[in-house]
C-alpha cells in the first residue's frame, strides 16, 4: 500500500521527536518504522507490553494503539560501542486517523461503517430502481425515495441504509449502490467497545447468509470530530470475501436463499432479542464462525463435523439447560454417599474422581434436532424421536470417539458423511436463531427449501423433503433477478 512519511511527537506520555515511516499491510496492521531513535527510549518502550503512538502525517493527526516492538536495527557503533542509525519497526493493530489525536478517555457517539455484501444482506434497495427512474439524454434527474430501517434501544439505537452514488472516469460515469450502518450511543462508548458492537452486527449477519461477513470502511465520531479507523477488518478490500455459495446456483438464485435484514418484521425487537441472545450463545457462536472459516479455506476434515457438534452443544447449554437440576442433583447425592462412607481414603477417592460431566450430550443433540426441524417440518416429538433415535445415537457415538480420544473404537463414518453432517447442523443452527429472533416461519421454510445442499442433505438424513416449489421471497430479490448474472 505504499509508505508514507510521519513525524512521531509521543509515545504513552513520553514527548519525542522522531522522523518514522507507516504502511497498512495485507492484514491492517499499520507498520510503523521509527529512524535514528534514542537509545534509552528505546530500552523503555522495550519493556512494555504495549503502547500508544502519536503522529503527525501531511494531512492527518494519526494514532496507534496496542504497538509493539517488532525487530530493532542498527548499522555501526560508535567510538565507545554503542548503536548508531537505531531503526526500530513496530507494528499497530489499531490506528485512527482524524483531525486531532484520538485521547483514550475520548467516548464515541456514532460509529459508521459498511459490511461486504452489505447492499445485498440489507436487502432495502435494488437495483431495477434506477433503471426505471434515469432518463439517458444530457440531464440526468433521478428522484427516488430511499428507505431506512431503525432499531431503537434504551441508550443506543442502530440505523441501515442503502443510497446511490456516482462514479466519474475521465469518459465515463456509473452508478452504484452504497450502505451503512450507524451506531449511536447516547452516553458514548470507548475505544476498546468498538470492535464488540461491530462484531455483533456482523456476526447476525453471518446467520442470515451462512458465511463470512466482514466489516469494512470503518469511522468513529467524537462530538463533531471524526476518525477513520484502521485495523477493525483483518481482510485486504481488493481480496475481501464475497457471498459465494456452494457454486452451484446462480447469483440471483443463490440470492433467494439469503436471508435479508429486510426480511425482519420489527428490527428494535429483532436486535434488542439478538444482543439477549448473543452474551448467551457466546461459545457457540466461535464455533460457527470457525466452521464458516474452514468452509471459506476449503478445509474439510473430521474437525468440521466436532464444530457442528459445539454449535448443537453451546446453543442449549445457553439457551436450554440454562439451570441444571440435573448437577444440583448429582452434588446432594455425592453429599449423601460421602457421609455414608466411614474410610477417609473411600472419601477421599469419590470426592476426587466422582465429578459431574455436564449433559448428556445425546439429550442435548435430541433436544436440538427436533427443535430445528419442527420449524421447517412441522412434527410431533414422539414420532421424531421414534424414527430418528438410531441415528441421533449413531452421531452421538461418531463425536464420542473424536472428543474422548478413545483407542478402542475406530469412526464408523466417512468423511463425506460427517460432512453431510456437519452442513445440516449448521443450517439447524441458523434455522433455530433465526426463528428465535422471530423471523416467519414461512420464509425460513421458502429460503431453506431454495438451498440446494442443504434440502439434499436433510432428506438424505431424516427423509424430509423441504424443497420448495415456491420462489416468490419479496420484492427486493424479485427485483434483482435481472442483475443476477452481471458483474459484482
Amino acid at each position: 500500500m505504499g509508505k508514507n512519511y510521519c513525524k512521531i511527537h509521543k509515545i504513552d506520555d513520553i514527548e519525542v521527536e522522531i522522523s518514522a515511516t507507516y504502511e497498512t499491510n495485507r492484514y491492517y496492521q499499520t507498520e510503523i518504522v521509527l529512524y535514528d531513535i534514542d537509545l534509552q527510549l528505546c530500552r523503555d518502550i522495550s519493556k512494555k507490553v504495549s503502547f500508544t503512538v502519536y503522529a503527525k502525517t501531511d494531512t492527518k493527526y494519526m494514532t496507534a494503539f496496542d504497538c509493539i516492538i517488532m525487530r530493532t536495527e542498527f548499522k555501526d557503533l560508535d567510538n565507545v560501542g554503542n548503536a548508531r542509525n537505531r531503526k526500530v519497526c513496530i507494528t499497530a493493530s489499531e490506528v485512527t486517523y482524524g483531525n486531532r489525536y484520538f485521547d483514550k478517555d475520548d467516548r464515541i457517539h456514532e460509529l459508521f461503517f459498511k459490511v461486504t455484501d452489505g447492499t445485498e444482506l440489507l436487502g432495502l434497495i435494488p437495483y431495477e430502481i434506477i433503471d426505471d427512474k434515469i432518463e439517458y439524454n444530457k440531464n440526468i434527474v433521478i428522484e427516488l425515495q430511499f428507505p431506512q430501517l431503525y432499531a431503537n434501544l434504551d441508550n443506543e439505537n442502530y440505523c441501515f441504509s442503502v443510497f446511490p452514488n456516482r462514479l466519474y472516469t475521465y469518459n465515463n460515469m456509473q452508478f452504484e449502490f452504497m450502505h451503512n450502518i450507524t451506531y449511536s450511543n447516547t452516553q458514548g462508548i470507548v475505544w476498546g467497545e468498538i470492535r464488540d458492537k461491530i462484531k455483533k452486527i456482523t456476526s447476525l449477519l453471518e446467520i442470515l447468509c451462512g458465511e463470512i461477513v466482514t466489516s469494512i470502511d470503518v469511522r468513529a465520531k467524537c462530538n463533531d470530530d471524526e476518525f477513520e479507523c484502521i485495523g477493525l477488518c483483518n481482510h485486504p478490500k481488493l481480496q475481501l470475501h464475497h457471498l459465494q455459495g456452494n457454486g452451484i446456483d446462480s447469483i440471483g438464485f443463490l440470492r433467494k436463499s439469503i436471508f435479508k435484514i429486510s426480511d425482519f418484521k420489527d428490527l428494535s425487537e429483532v436486535i434488542s432479542k439478538w444482543l439477549n441472545l448473543y452474551s448467551k450463545i457466546d461459545l457457540s457462536l466461535k464455533a460457527y464462525q470457525l466452521l464458516l472459516l474452514d468452509e471459506d479455506v476449503k478445509i474439510s476434515t473430521s474437525g468440521k463435523f466436532l464444530k457442528a457438534m459445539q454449535l448443537v452443544e453451546g446453543y442449549m447449554t445457553g439457551l436450554v439447560f440454562t439451570e441444571d437440576y440435573e448437577q444440583k442433583s448429582f452434588e446432594t447425592e455425592k453429599i449423601r454417599l460421602m457421609e455414608s462412607l466411614t474410610d477417609e481414603a473411600q472419601k477421599l477417592f469419590v470426592n476426587k474422581y466422582c465429578i459431574f460431566v455436564g449433559q448428556v450430550f445425546l439429550k442435548s443433540l435430541k433436544h436440538f434436532t427436533y427443535e430445528g426441524i419442527n420449524i421447517i417440518n412441522p412434527i410431533s416429538k414422539s414420532k421424531f424421536f421414534g424414527d430418528h433415535d438410531k441415528l441421533l445415537k449413531k452421531i452421538r457415538d461418531e463425536r464420542d470417539i473424536y472428543t474422548h480420544a478413545s483407542n478402542r473404537d475406530l469412526p464408523k463414518m466417512n468423511i463425506i458423511e460427517l460432512l453431510r453432517i456437519s452442513e445440516c447442523y449448521k443450517s439447524l443452527y441458523r434455522i433455530c436463531i433465526l426463528n428465535r429472533l422471530g423471523m416467519d416461519k414461512d420464509i425460513i421454510k421458502t429460503r431453506f427449501g431454495l438451498d440446494n445442499y442443504f434440502s439434499a442433505y436433510i432428506e438424505k438424513l431424516f427423509d424430509y423433503n423441504i424443497k420448495t416449489h415456491c420462489f416468490d421471497t419479496g420484492e427486493f430479490d424479485k427485483k434483482m433477478w435481472p442483475f443476477s448474472e452481471t458483474p459484482r
